[in-house]
């Protein structure tokens, strides 16, 4: 029988489980902590992000984000709550300005 590479693999990994299993291997091992679910944002904070933090209009601010001028107007008129990944990206913009500053930087630099 052929073995595949994929197969290969699969077979080292699995002695290697048998082998810890039995206390002759050690594995490297790390623990992390997961953060809680991103927060739920207000209309108003949202607003208040983008005009105190950020000082620019709602299709700026959608660029920022990689997001349509519609969503953040639907976000600020609480028409819309942002989902998971759009409210942790919020709690960045919120907690870390800079990072978005560099990134458009960085893409200014790009296009020269």
């Amino acid at each position: 029988m052929k073995k595949t590479k994929l197969g290969q693999i699969l077979i080292r990994s699995l002695n290697e489980a048998i082998e810890y299993e039995k206390g002759r291997k050690e594995l490297k091992t790390s623990t992390i902590s997961v953060p809680e679910s991103a927060r739920e944002w207000s209309n108003r904070e949202i607003a208040q992000i983008r005009k105190e933090r950020f000082k620019v209009s709602q299709p700026i601010f959608a660029s920022i984000l990689s997001v349509r001028p519609a969503t953040i107007r639907a976000w600020e008129q609480g028409l819309k709550r942002p989902s998971g990944a759009a409210a942790r990206l919020l709690e960045v913009a919120e907690a870390e300005p800079e990072t978005f500053t560099r990134l458009i930087a960085k893409a200014h630099a790009r296009k020269r």
